[in-house]
């Protein structure tokens, strides 16, 4: 009994978990930006915006503006985002859940007197 129980079973995973594996697509996986230092278009056409990581110089705050648009001239997602700084914290992020979606495009601005804060952009492209 427990041989063919134990045989069934396998007989089940050989057949159905391949079947699931290539059945199953990670649609909703998120996708991050290369480390930018500098306003930048993100993404072109329609997608969903995550949030903003960000390395400062640790004397510099950075603040930023996230727009719906593929420059700095369209519809606004939020606030200006401000990322403020110090020699222990250098560190800080911005995110949302569930995301802010975005149909144009997505271009960060970033303003600081950092000459190269760090960032990573997390979003999903549709």
């Amino acid at each position: 009994m427990k041989r063919r129980l134990i045989a069934a079973i396998v007989a089940f995973l050989i057949v159905a978990a391949p079947a699931f594996l290539i059945a199953f697509q990670p649609e909703d996986w998120m996708s991050y930006s290369a480390t930018k230092t500098a306003s930048a278009q993100i993404d072109a056409g329609a997608g969903y915006f995550y949030g903003i990581i960000v390395k400062t110089d640790a004397t510099n705050s950075v603040t930023f503006q996230v727009f719906d648009s593929l420059t700095a001239a369209g519809t606004r997602i939020g606030p200006d985002y401000l990322c403020t700084t110090s020699s222990t914290n250098r560190m800080c992020a911005f995110g949302f859940d569930p995301p802010v979606s975005y149909n144009t495009g997505l271009y960060v601005k970033a303003t600081s007197t950092d000459a190269s804060p760090d960032f990573t952009v997390f979003y999903r492209s549709q």
